[in-house]
């Protein structure tokens, strides 16, 4: 757990997409996060809800200020 670390998370739900594709985009947002902020890490989730729809979760711990 992050504790009092600042995070950024991406959660999208009801998607339509077929699992390879999830995964390119889980992959697509993470490179993003990557590049653009300063993270000491990155979590990807992907699932299916009790409807059988897909979602994707997008979690990054930001680094400290002055890090």
């Amino acid at each position: 757990m992050a504790g009092d670390r600042d995070t950024l998370e991406l959660y999208l739900e009801g998607m339509t997409l077929p699992p390879e594709r999830l995964e390119g985009l889980a992959r697509e947002v993470e490179g993003v996060f990557r590049r653009y902020l300063e993270v000491e890490r990155v979590s990807l989730l992907t699932g299916e809800d009790e409807g059988g729809r897909r979602w994707l979760r997008v979690a990054a711990v930001l680094k400290p200020n002055g890090s």
